[in-house]
C-alpha cells in the first residue's frame, strides 16, 4: 500500500513538472545584486531550463511504470537509487551555468512558481514513503 502510494507520489510529481512554466524559473543576483532573472530571458544561454524538467518527469513516469512491476523490496531499492542519481545527473549536466539548489529555491520564493513547490514536495513525499517501504519489516 505505501508503494503504491509512493509511485502515484511520483507520477503527481511528474505532472506538475511538465505543467510548469519556464518564464517561472528564475534566480537571483546573477549578474548585479539585488536582481531578479528570469533564465527563460537570458541571451545567449541555451535555455534548456525547461527541457530538464520535462526530461525529469518523463523519466519519473517511466521510473513509475517501472516501479509499479517491481515485486521485490531489493529490486525497487535498486530501481529508487538509479532514478535519484539519474534526476541529480540531469540536474547537473543541464544547469551547468546555474547552481540547481538555488534556482529551484528562487523560483518558488521570488518567482513564485507554485507548480515548482508542488513538485519538489510530491519527489519529497515519493523519498520518504520509498524508505518507508523499503525499511518497513
Amino acid at each position: 500500500m505505501i508503494r503504491n502510494i509512493a509511485i502515484c507520489c511520483l507520477v503527481l510529481s511528474a505532472v506538475f513538472c511538465f505543467a510548469m512554466d519556464s518564464n517561472q524559473i528564475c534566480t537571483y543576483g546573477l549578474f548585479e545584486k539585488n536582481q531578479l532573472s528570469i533564465i527563460a530571458h537570458l541571451e545567449g544561454t541555451s535555455n534548456d531550463e525547461g527541457v530538464v524538467f520535462t526530461m525529469i518527469a518523463i523519466v519519473s513516469i517511466v521510473f513509475a511504470i517501472i516501479a509499479s512491476l517491481i515485486p521485490y523490496k531489493i529490486l525497487f531499492t535498486f530501481a529508487m537509487f538509479f532514478f535519484l542519481i539519474l534526476e541529480l545527473f540531469l540536474f547537473n549536466r543541464i544547469f551547468t551555468l546555474f547552481d540547481y539548489k538555488e534556482v529551484i529555491m528562487t523560483s518558488i520564493s521570488m518567482c513564485k512558481n507554485y507548480l515548482m513547490l508542488a513538485w519538489l514536495f510530491f519527489q519529497m513525499l515519493f523519498g520518504i514513503l520509498s524508505l518507508i517501504f523499503i525499511f518497513k519489516k
